[in-house]
C-alpha cells in the first residue's frame, strides 16, 4: 500500500515533469500543497484495471510499468515503462470511468498524486495554472495519440500468413497484432 511521505513534493522535479512544465516558482509553491506525495514499493500496484479512477500521477522518482493485465489476469503484457517526469493515469483523471490498465512500479517509486478534486480547485482558484496544466496534459495525450496512430498504421501493412497484407481485410489490425505479438514471443 502507498505510504504518504510528509510535506510536498519537491518543486525542482516537479518543473521538469511534462505536467507542469513552464510553470514558474511562484505557480508551482501554489501548486505543491494540492499533491499528495507518495512511495510505493517496488511491485506495488498504483492501481488495478477496473480500479475506481480520479487521481493522476507524476513520476518523481523510479519506474512505472503500464501493464495489459490480459483476460483473467493471465498473459498479459506490457504497455509502456515510464520514469522520472513522466505522468500517468490521465485518461480515467479526464473521463472519471475506471482505470483501462494496471501500473507497476518497477522499483521504490514516489509519485505526486494530483485529484480532480485538487485540480478543480486549482483551476477555480488559479485558471493561469490551471490552463498551463491543461495544455501540458493535452500535448501529452496528443503525443501518445500521434504514436498510437502509427503504430495502427504499421499493423495494417504487416504480411499476412497467406501473403497478403493485413490492411486488407476489416479485421486486420487484430490480425496484424496477433501476428506480430506470435512471431516475436508476445502470446
Amino acid at each position: 500500500m502507498a505510504e504518504e511521505i510528509s510535506g510536498p513534493p519537491p518543486a525542482k522535479e516537479l518543473a521538469e515533469s511534462v505536467l507542469f512544465q513552464g510553470l514558474d516558482e511562484l505557480q508551482l509553491a501554489y501548486l505543491q500543497p494540492n499533491l499528495r506525495f507518495l512511495q510505493f514499493g517496488q511491485g506495488e500496484s498504483v492501481f488495478r484495471k477496473g480500479d475506481a479512477g480520479g487521481d493522476l500521477y507524476v513520476i518523481v522518482t523510479g519506474v512505472v510499468t503500464i501493464r495489459d493485465p490480459g483476460p483473467a489476469r493471465r498473459k498479459g503484457h506490457d504497455i509502456v515503462v515510464l520514469r522520472a517526469g513522466m505522468l500517468f493515469g490521465e485518461v480515467s483523471f479526464i473521463d472519471s470511468k475506471p482505470r483501462s490498465m494496471d501500473a507497476i512500479c518497477g522499483m521504490v517509486t514516489s509519485a505526486a498524486a494530483f485529484s480532480q478534486e485538487a485540480f478543480y480547485a486549482v483551476v477555480a482558484e488559479q485558471p493561469l495554472i490551471g490552463a498551463a496544466i491543461l495544455h501540458n496534459l493535452a500535448n501529452v495525450l496528443c503525443d501518445r495519440l500521434r504514436r498510437t496512430n502509427s503504430e495502427v498504421m504499421e499493423l495494417r501493412t504487416l504480411p499476412t500468413d497467406d501473403g497478403g497484407e493485413a490492411g486488407t481485410s476489416p479485421a486486420a489490425p487484430r490480425i496484424g497484432l496477433y501476428q506480430r505479438l506470435r512471431g516475436s514471443g508476445g502470446e
